[in-house]
Parts: structure tokens; C-alpha cells; sequence
């Protein structure tokens, strides 16, 4: 589904994607650099701005941040979703890598956007532009 995801760029074929399979997507997209995929499974929530803003934003504000965290995930041991108490429409993902005693967890936010989990990023870009 993916595949015809990324070819189509229709968002639709991921909707049976997991919380934990879209934190993957997403952090496979981080890893090719591909900030016009990631728009189309970025929570909207009214407050993306066109793609072509974001896709100059992220790579201004977030790309290397993310891509060294994609990087440092490549080889996770678990990637658990966790309900927020306040509503279904939202999860909380925590990916996790070990290396002998050193364990780095990531934790992501996800919302349902028309049926579709959705990163929960353009937040991290806003607070990045702050001085």
C-alpha cells in the first residue's frame, strides 16, 4: 500500500495504516528527504500552510534535526502507540533503539486527519522559527 502510496500520492491507501506503521513512513521520508511526502501525512488542524511554505520550512527548520533522529533509529528494537487519555483521535508513539546499555527513545504525536493518522510536526517548525 505503501508503494502505491508514494507513486500515486494518493493519501488514501495508507488509511489502514497503524499509529506505528505511519511514524515509520514518516521516518522513512525524514531518511530520503522527501519533505513533499511528508506534507501529505502532516496533520493539517487548520494551520499548514501551502506545500510548497512547508517544504521550505521543514528543510529551513527541521530537516537535519530530523533526519540525525531518523538516523539514530534505523535499527529500532520497538515502536509502541500509546492513547492519549483525552480523545481516539490521538496517540502518542514511542520509538526505540538499544546498543548495549545505551537505549534512545522518541516520542511522536499522531492525530486522525478524514480517517488517516497523521504526524502531529508542524508545531515543531513553528517553535524552531521562534528566536
Amino acid at each position: 500500500m505503501y508503494k502505491r502510496f508514494e507513486s500515486s500520492k494518493d493519501i488514501s491507501y495508507l488509511r489502514e495504516f497503524t499509529p506505528e506503521e505511519m511514524l515509520l513512513v514518516y521516518l522513512q521520508a525524514v531518511a530520503r528527504g522527501d519533505a513533499d511526502l511528508i506534507y501529505l501525512f502532516t496533520y493539517n488542524g487548520g494551520k499548514l500552510p501551502a506545500a510548497d511554505t512547508f517544504r521550505q520550512q521543514y528543510y529551513d527548520e527541521l530537516s537535519n534535526k530530523e533526519l540525525e533522529s531518523s538516523l539514530k533509529m534505523r535499527y529500532y528494537d520497538s515502536v509502541t502507540a500509546q492513547q492519549d487519555a483525552a480523545t481516539e483521535a490521538e496517540r502518542t508513539v514511542v520509538i526505540s533503539a538499544s546498543i548495549g546499555l545505551y537505549t534512545s527513545q522518541i516520542a511522536y504525536g499522531l492525530k486522525q486527519e478524514q480517517g488517516i493518522w497523521k504526524m502531529d510536526i508542524y508545531h515543531l517548525i513553528e517553535h524552531a522559527k521562534q528566536p
